[in-house]
């Protein structure tokens, strides 16, 4: 008989807004059994996306973070029905996977401790750092609440290093941890056309807020224009950040050769990175902790065969190999960032060697299936650690206990 787990995730999709859905998404949908999962209702407009080897509880209790920010009541009702529900329920489990926000993953681990039953974390990095940087009265509450309960998880399951780094500042032991990174869609590994060497076309895709530095990257490629002025960049995005960002294109006089696109379509998507020479996302960490955990559109432009150039002071690095498949780059260095792009359109035997390096390596460490296998084994390591550790048969689980 297979054993019983449980997906508590407010928000898990659709729809499908945001990296760290993707990733749990994948995770979850490709584990080799299945989830029951408890999460927020469908919004209208929507069908359920898992397959039939999961079981899904819809609730319109829970507050989705796609909706506006929530109120004291909508996460009192959030809160109390998860805590009411796990308390019923959660001892029916042979594990539960915790992908709800600090306070959600802190108050299960507790539960999980207490009732006997393995709670693992998710992890995707800026819930983290936003928690340890924020500078109001709610932040040092949730400080605390994260430092007094993450130690009481059977385990983590993180989409890169970095996470994994910052949950070391919280007394999570690193032999807690394991590192699954974003994976693609193997439909959406799109062919590269071979012309496009020719050419010096730069591509970034994302949410357009301020965390992403398109603002930086528009300035890194005016600088280069001078240089090669046959260069043009497309932004395919949306998001709070478009005026600002038109606004710096107007001010540099680049609308000839900048331009941002919203509301593109898989297909067309495609065709911009099927067109283009490198892929950026000049992405850093703000004053309050916002950052980027794993961002998707690096395993999607490094799986169609572009050279990728990521930021700092983020999870870039568990998918860019500095050098080999691209380059990570401190973004509000501008000279730095415009060389590394510069370096590789005009070198396009070294594009075309980190392109092929970066679509090997995704092939190998960053499809559905690869992670999904990886997400499981991972649940059932840490679940069969905490059954040890009880036990006294697992040195592995036994430092948690301090």
């Amino acid at each position: 008989m297979s054993r019983k787990h449980l997906l508590v995730s407010p928000c898990f999709p659709p729809p499908f807004i945001g990296g760290s859905k993707v990733w749990t998404f994948n995770m979850v949908e490709n584990s080799p059994e299945g989830f029951d999962i408890l999460t927020s209702s469908l919004k209208p407009g929507h069908v359920e996306v898992c397959g039939p080897k999961h079981r899904v509880f819809r609730v319109g209790s829970l507050w989705d973070s796609n909706d506006k920010d929530p109120t004291l009541w909508d996460l009192a009702k959030s809160y109390g029905y998860i805590f009411g529900w796990a308390l019923l329920h959660l001892r029916q489990y042979d594990a539960v996977v915790a992908g709800g926000f600090i306070i959600v993953n802190g108050g299960l681990f507790i539960l999980g401790r207490l009732l006997g039953v393995p709670v693992i974390g998710l992890g995707n990095a800026e819930e983290f750092t936003l928690t340890l940087r924020g500078k109001g009265f709610k932040d040092w509450v949730r400080r605390l609440w994260l430092r007094h309960t993450h130690r009481f998880a059977s385990g983590f399951v993180v989409v890169c290093h970095f996470c994994s780094d910052i949950l070391a500042t919280v007394d999570v032991k690193p032999e807690m941890v394991d590192v699954v990174p974003s994976s693609i869609n193997s439909d959406k590994l799109y062919p590269i056309s071979p012309e496009r060497l020719a050419r010096y076309k730069v591509l970034s895709v994302g949410r357009l807020v301020e965390r992403k530095g398109f603002h930086l990257l528009v300035d890194a490629v005016a600088s280069l224009r001078a240089e090669l002025p046959d260069i043009d960049l497309t932004i395919v995005g949306d998001g709070p950040y478009k005026e600002t960002i038109e606004q710096r294109v107007r001010e540099l006089g680049a609308e000839d050769y900048v331009s941002v696109l919203t509301g593109l379509d898989d297909l067309a998507l495609s065709e911009c990175y099927a067109q283009s020479n490198v892929f950026v996302l000049a992405h850093m960490m703000l004053d309050n902790g916002d950052t980027e955990g794993c961002p998707t559109v690096f395993s999607e432009a490094s799986g169609c065969g572009l050279p990728v150039i990521g930021g700092t002071e983020g999870g870039a690095s568990t998918v860019i190999i500095d050098g080999e498949t691209g380059y990570i780059v401190d973004s509000r260095n501008r000279r730095e960032l415009a060389d590394r792009i510069g370096r590789i359109l005009t070198n396009p035997q070294l594009a075309t060697a980190m392109g092929r390096a970066g679509a090997a390596k995704v092939r190998r460490e960053h499809t559905p299936e690869v992670t999904g296998e990886a997400f499981f084994e991972s649940v059932r390591r840490f679940s069969y650690g905490f059954e040890g550790r009880d036990e006294g048969r697992t040195a592995r689980m036994s430092g948690i206990e301090s």
